[in-house]
């Protein structure tokens, strides 16, 4: 948790991932590949009286380079 900001309090964070991908097996028909992502987050809350505020967003960056295949980009 966060000190308080203009009496909001909550969290802020960031997550990685870097991570090798393999299907295996007789049914496998995704290609093998490598996905790295990266994303930042933030979830805030703030009490007015009986009512209470909450906010949160993330965004987050998604790279995947197939093996033998397209690769893809995404942000979300």
């Amino acid at each position: 948790m966060n000190a308080p900001i203009a009496g909001y309090t909550g969290a802020f964070g960031l997550q990685f991932e870097d991570r090798d991908f393999l299907a295996d097996g007789e049914e496998a028909f995704v290609p093998p590949g490598d996905r790295r992502a990266i994303a930042a987050f933030a979830y805030q809350e703030r009490t007015y009286g009986d009512l209470e505020v909450e906010l949160g967003g993330r965004i987050e960056r998604v790279d995947y380079d197939s093996n033998n295949g397209p690769s893809r980009d995404f942000d979300v």
